[in-house]
């Protein structure tokens, strides 16, 4: 029997969770007649032939499922599971793995602005920076205007914003990714801050504008632009509670 061998690893950080959707994918598989070669919370592989294979790909683009890294075995080569004989198995269509691809662009460019709230989050400043292109623009908008232009520049505005609210909470809500070209992207996410200084208070809705670019070590913010949609900085009533774990601490 020839086919493909189709392996679907979770990214590093979910391993160590239950991922329902590894069952959800094991059963639209079975119902395929894909043979599940092995499962567990590192890997699903399955076994498939071409026309299979398509099917299971399609699907997951069109499902926009980008929990799973897709690796095809030998960049699309054939597994032999017995016999001398190694007939060529048609490729999977281009389109497929551009679609798989272009998710995969998605879920890091989601991941990249989650990692851009948890790094305010936890003043990990060396985390911050590394989430831009050398060449890089923080701009925040009135009523609080100000900008950085370049890494260090944008490392020292962090720096200094953070020093006036040492109490601060960031919260990313929903967004949406647009790709101009294949390393070139936008961006809206939907934000929520919540912080306090020694004598004033802070609390606003907003939605950053971001302009993205993959380089070799994957995607960095080109631009990222802070527009205000609520503010309140009149005092409230609840406390904020310093964190336990030291800045930069995991």
């Amino acid at each position: 029997m020839h086919g493909y061998q189709l392996t679907f690893h979770p990214p590093a950080q979910a391993m160590h969770q239950p991922i329902p959707i590894a069952r959800w994918l094991s059963d639209v598989a079975s119902r395929r007649g894909i043979r599940t070669l092995a499962s567990s919370p590192q890997q699903i592989v399955f076994l498939a032939d071409s026309e299979q294979a398509n099917q299971l790909l399609d699907l997951l683009a069109s499902e926009r499922i980008v929990l799973f890294y897709v690796i095809v075995a030998a960049q699309f080569g054939t597994l032999d599971l017995g016999g001398s004989d190694r007939p060529q198995v048609p490729p999977l269509p281009v389109e497929s793995t551009q679609r798989l691809l272009r998710l995969e662009d998605e879920w890091a460019i989601r991941n990249l602005a989650a990692r851009f709230t948890d790094a305010v989050n936890e003043q990990d400043v060396e985390a911050f920076r590394s989430l831009w292109s050398a060449d890089a623009t923080w701009e925040i908008g009135a009523p609080f205007a100000q900008a950085g232009h370049g890494v260090d520049a944008i490392a020292s505005m962090f720096t200094s914003l953070l020093a006036t609210k040492p109490e601060f909470v960031q919260l990313t809500h929903s967004g949406v990714v647009s790709f101009t070209g294949e390393t070139s992207a936008t961006a809206r996410f939907t934000e929520r801050e919540h912080g306090q200084g020694p004598s004033e208070f802070y609390d606003n809705l907003a939605v950053y504008r971001d302009e993205l670019v993959k380089q070799p070590d994957g995607w960095k913010f080109k631009r990222r632009f802070y527009e205000y949609r609520y503010l309140d900085t009149s005092a409230f009533t609840g406390t904020m509670l310093p964190s336990e774990v030291p800045p930069g601490s995991q």
